[in-house]
Order: structure tokens, then C-alpha cells, then sequence
């Protein structure tokens, strides 16, 4: 495919192999002279040598980092890659950096059949310093969980769909955060494949599990099955990049993983009611020429939810939804610029380390805003996204840089307490004056009833400090 610029003729797919090419030799810079961060690699290590020295009890794998939380295809990943390795981390970086750049490339291959964004745009998805370092500096299965599960998308815009749930079901026999793309994954099955063709390619998918599995549930099959596949796993506070500002107490509480749960399921069903079948129905059989466009968008947005309702993200979590960011901005109602502040927003909440009430508030109003526009009028969305980023910048960038002013300095300390002291005063004067005259202060001539909420709801709020 190619587009006509100023009078030459650039091809898609010759940019993206030049991409593919310039970030090879940036990959090898990265190995050659960033340091390597040690975090899990001991512990895979230890967990694969138990394996291979013929532990097959779920509850006695273990590493330096706790227990194996991982299904089996793990172990039979970073069992090969001892085996090409030797456990040493250098000649790992090396393959993980070639794993990075096959799944650039299949990654391309979705986008250029896709055909969602204009040529340049492609090196948006070369430009993430957390996704190189969490390939060649981490070393993290996620790695290669992602690679197989952009490998599974390509195969379903080819319409192999047996294979595809064979590479599918692989993933999640790696890392089972996959399984965010089961429900849209299962619905473009309904549409594209009859009953038996879903049933079969859905027992190939179930046969790689059990396969994979077999030396582990011939022998403790429920230790296996509580371990590998542990829906209740409570994350570290501390680690949390997307709801830290949420009290510690309240994000470990079984509440709040059901109010998340239950909040996923409903955007779910009324995503699948609503956008991805609005015009036919839930469960009308299609031509695939008619549900071919829309076979991404689905797969994205279907794992963007999770995402956005995920009780914990870490920092390696973002490979989980990076590559479909720059395919999600650009089916949204926005123009360039505010995508591009959106893709740059996005990307420095995930390299803000430690990250902190302001960096999470941030990641979570990027990511509300984007799933406002799947459902959202284009109006809406505009008005929202210009107040939303504008009071996220000021949160951001000034209160997250307090802990750098100097007490000992009289005008900072004026200028802090003058801020204090209208953060508190200024909602507080709303409400008292909402509660005498009968409506509220914040009134505009406006069309759209949504400006006059967005400042009621700016300027009525209450400041929320991390102490």
C-alpha cells in the first residue's frame, strides 16, 4: 500500500521495513550500553531448574521473587531458552531482542492490513522506551506472551482461525493476562465461523492447554490448577501504575476487585450490544468481508477494557496494550495533535518511577478519555479532552514536583499555602453557594450541558494529597 506525499510515493510497507531495520540497530545500542536491570531472571531461572530437575508440584517452584504463578508454557519457554542461553542474561538479551523485532513485524503486518494510520505514524510504535527495556533490559514473559498473541490477531485478519486459537491458547500457557482478549476474540468467532467450526477451533485451543499441562495434572493437577490459573491473585500496593491513588486498604479489599469485575463484564456486554454489533445483532452469522474492517478495532478495544479495569498494572503490564494505543487513537474522533499529547501522555506515566497518586490520575484520565470516545458524540469528547489533559498537566507537572521546593524558602512556602488554601476554600465556597442560591456558580451560555458539568466538577473537587 502506498500514499502519495509531495509528489513522491511512499509505501507503508517499505517504512515499516525501514523502521524494522533502524530499530535493530537501536535494540543493539540498548544491549550493548544500557545496563541490565536484574528483577525476575533469578527467579525464572530457579523456577525452570526445579522443573527440569523433575519438581512437578506447582507449590515447590519457586524463585528468589516467590512462587510460580505461571501455566506450564512458561516453563517450557525459559526451559529452551536455558538450554540456548546457558542462563546467562547476556546471550538472553540478544534473543529477546530478536523476539522484539519479529513482533514489531507482525505487529506492522496488523496495521498494514488493517490500514488505520497514515505511513508516518507507524514510528509511533518504535518510540516506547519502557517497551524496549521490558524486552531486552527485563527479560519478562510477557514478552513473548504478546509476540504470540499479535501472531494469533494476524492470523485471524488471514482467516486461519484454527491455527490462530492454537497460537492463541500458546500465549496463554505463557501468561494468562491474555485471556483479556477471549471475549471479543469469541464474539468475532460467532460472527465469522458456524457451530462446528467454533467448537472445533475452540477443542484445538483446549487440546494445546491439556497437552501442555499433562505432566503437571497426571501428578498434582490441583495444585497445578490453583497455581497456574489463580483469578485471585492479590498484587503489592506499591507496585500499582494505574490505581495508586487509591488507599491501600481499599485496593487489597475483595470489594474493590468485584466492583472492577463486575464493572468489566458491563462495559463488555455493552460493547459487544452496542458497538460491535449495533447494526446486526449479538449473534447473526456474517460474511467475513463484512466484519474483516472492524477485526482489530474489536481485539483492541475488547482487551483496552480489562486494561482500564485491571485492579493492578505494573510496569511491565504495558506491552499488554502498547501496540494497540497509536490503532485506538486513530478509529477516535480526535485530531493529530491532541492524539499525539494523548500517545506522549501515556507513554510518561509509565516511566515516572515510582510511580504516584498523580501518575496514576494521569494514566487513568487518558485512558477514561479514549474509551469516551467509543461512546461518546465527537462534541463531547472534545470539550472533555481539552479539560481533562489541561487539569492533568497542572496536577501532574506542579504537585508532583512539591516534594523538590525548599521549606526554608518564605515564598515558596507563601505560594504553597496559598495554593492549600484555595484547593480547600474554592470547592468548599461552590457548594455553600450551590446549597443557598439553589444552582450553581460555575453557569455558562453554552449548547452543551457537559462544559458547565467539567467546570462544576474542576472546580468543586477537593485536593487529594499522597501522604
Amino acid at each position: 500500500m502506498a500514499l502519495a506525499v509531495g509528489g513522491f510515493r511512499i509505501s507503508k510497507s517499505l517504512f515499516a521495513s525501514a523502521l524494522l531495520v533502524l530499530d535493530a540497530v537501536l535494540i543493539a545500542l540498548i544491549i550493548a550500553y544500557v545496563p541490565y536491570t536484574k528483577i525476575d531472571w533469578d527467579a525464572y531461572m530457579s523456577q525452570v531448574d526445579g522443573f527440569l530437575g523433575g519438581e512437578r508440584d506447582y507449590t515447590k517452584l519457586k524463585g528468589d521473587t516467590g512462587p510460580l504463578v505461571y501455566p506450564a508454557g512458561f516453563l517450557y519457554v525459559y526451559s529452551g531458552i536455558k538450554f540456548l542461553t546457558g542462563g546467562e542474561v547476556f546471550p538472553a538479551q540478544i534473543l529477546f531482542g530478536v523476539l522484539y523485532i519479529i513482533n514489531l513485524a507482525v505487529i506492522f503486518f496488523i496495521y498494514i492490513k488493517s490500514d488505520v494510520l497514515p505511513w508516518w505514524a507507524f514510528s509511533l510504535l518504535c518510540l516506547s522506551k519502557r517497551v524496549h527495556s521490558i524486552f531486552v533490559l527485563r527479560l519478562f514473559n510477557d514478552c513473548f506472551a504478546m509476540t504470540l498473541l499479535h501472531a494469533s490477531l494476524a492470523l485471524v485478519l488471514c482467516q486461519k482461525w484454527h491455527m490462530a486459537l492454537i497460537i492463541y491458547s500458546g500465549a496463554v500457557a505463557i501468561k494468562m493476562n491474555v485471556l483479556l482478549y477471549a471475549p471479543p476474540l469469541f464474539l468475532l468467532m460467532l460472527k465469522a465461523l458456524d457451530i462446528k467450526g467454533v467448537f472445533s477451533t475452540l477443542f484445538g485451543a483446549a487440546l494445546v492447554q491439556i497437552i501442555l499441562g499433562l505432566p503437571f495434572l497426571l501428578t498434582y493437577p490441583v495444585e497445578y490448577i490453583s497455581r497456574a490459573f489463580n483469578l485471585g491473585r492479590v498484587f503489592i500496593h506499591f507496585w500499582s501504575v494505574n490505581f495508586k491513588f487509591v488507599p491501600e486498604q481499599i485496593f487489597v479489599s475483595k470489594e474493590f476487585s468485584i466492583a472492577l469485575l463486575v464493572l468489566h463484564l458491563m462495559l463488555l456486554a455493552t460493547f459487544a450490544q452496542f458497538r460491535w454489533s449495533k447494526s446486526e445483532g449479538l449473534f447473526i452469522l456474517l460474511k467475513w468481508a463484512d466484519i474483516h474492517p472492524d477485526v482489530a478495532s474489536v481485539m483492541f478495544t475488547g482487551n483496552f477494557i480489562g486494561i482500564v479495569c485491571a485492579r493492578s498494572l505494573h510496569y511491565q503490564f504495558y506491552s499488554w496494550y502498547f501496540y494497540s494505543l497509536p490503532f485506538l487513537l486513530w478509529i477516535s474522533p480526535f485530531p493529530t495533535p491532541l492524539r499525539l499529547i494523548l500517545f506522549a501522555g501515556v507513554e510518561l506515566c509509565w516511566n515516572i518511577y515510582p510511580s504516584n497518586v498523580y501518575s496514576s490520575c494521569l494514566l487513568l484520565e487518558n485512558a477514561a478519555l479514549l474509551a469516551l470516545t467509543r461512546v461518546g458524540s465527537r462534541r463531547v469528547v472534545q470539550i472533555s479532552a481539552g479539560f481533562m489533559i489541561f487539569f492533568s498537566i497542572l496536577r501532574a507537572a506542579g504537585l508532583g514536583y512539591l516534594q523538590f521546593c525548599s521549606v526554608n524558602n518564605f515564598r515558596v512556602l507563601f505560594i504553597l499555602g496559598l495554593s492549600v488554601f484555595l484547593g480547600f476554600s474554592v470547592p468548599q465556597y461552590f457548594k455553600e453557594y450551590t446549597s443557598v442560591v439553589g444552582h450553581d456558580l460555575a453557569r455558562t451560555n453554552a449548547r452543551w450541558v457537559t462544559l458547565s458539568v467539567l467546570i462544576k466538577m474542576e472546580l468543586s473537587s477537593f485536593p487529594v494529597f499522597n501522604c
